[in-house]
């Protein structure tokens, strides 16, 4: 599944407020999501339906400050080998820490008021620059502006 990125609602510990997050990639291109589909007949009208999902797996050290997991991401060089069935386990696990960057975004990105293609769902709010060279600051980054409870 390609995408832009990835949203997570961070959901405070004591007041139950949740506070939206958008991943990309740090190198702006697009991401791969690994999925699984299927094709099936609905049962109550025999027509042919297409499902799909996302496989998700636990939060890399990035991600963890906000949430426990994330979808499993793939890398140019799997492409094939997950389409073809050949790749295993071993692809099931958090990107790199460095692959991603974060960035706070309107809670009207939750709201069923808010269109779903109202292009400011997703901008920025001001925040402290992210660090985009260094893993471990980046890892630093998120503990700064990404409060737990």
């Amino acid at each position: 599944m390609f995408d832009s990125g990835f949203g997570i609602l961070r959901v405070a510990r004591y007041t139950e407020r949740k506070e939206p997050y958008y991943f990309t990639p740090s190198d702006g291109a697009s991401l791969t999501i690994a999925g699984l589909w299927d094709e099936w007949k609905d049962s109550e009208t025999g027509e042919p339906l297409r499902s799909c999902t996302m496989i998700i797996t636990a939060a890399n050290d990035f991600v963890s400050p906000l949430h426990d997991r994330m979808p499993v991401l793939l890398q140019e060089s799997n492409f094939d080998s997950w389409l073809d069935g050949s790749a295993g386990l071993e692809l099931l696990k958090p990107a790199a820490n460095d692959y991603l960057q974060a960035q706070p975004v309107s809670t009207r990105v939750n709201s069923s008021r808010a269109p779903d293609d109202y292009p400011t769902l997703i901008d920025r709010l001001e925040a402290d620059p992210m660090p985009t060279d260094d893993p471990e600051a980046l890892i630093e980054w998120g503990k700064r502006n990404i409060q737990s409870d």
